[in-house]
C-alpha cells in the first residue's frame, strides 16, 4: 500500500491523463480489468490504493509508460510495492 503522498501523485497522474486522453471515468474503466467507474472515482479521489498490476493497466489503458507512474513515488513507496527505492533504468 502506498502513502498517503503516493496516493495523491497517482491519483493527481491518473485524472490528468485520462482527462488529457479525453476518456471519461466510466470510459478508462472500461479498459482496465476489473474496473468500474466507482472505483475510478475512488482512486482519483485517493480514496483507494492501486496494486503494480492495476497501475500498469492503468498505464496500457492511456497510452502512457509504467516507468512514467512510477517515477511519482516516494522511495518508501516504491519500497511498498517491491520496486527499489531509487529510478531503477532497467524498467
Amino acid at each position: 500500500m502506498t502513502s498517503t503522498s503516493g496516493r495523491l501523485a497517482i491519483r493527481r497522474a491518473v485524472k490528468m491523463w485520462r482527462v488529457a486522453a479525453g476518456l471519461s471515468q466510466a470510459e478508462l474503466a472500461e479498459r482496465v480489468e476489473g474496473w468500474d467507474q466507482k472505483h475510478v472515482s475512488r482512486v482519483e479521489m485517493g480514496e483507494a490504493s492501486i496494486r503494480l498490476e492495476e497501475a500498469a493497466g492503468v498505464c496500457r489503458a492511456l497510452g502512457r509508460p509504467l516507468r512514467q507512474l512510477l517515477q511519482l513515488l516516494d522511495p518508501d513507496d516504491r519500497e511498498a510495492v517491491g520496486l527499489p527505492p531509487y529510478e531503477d533504468t532497467s524498467l
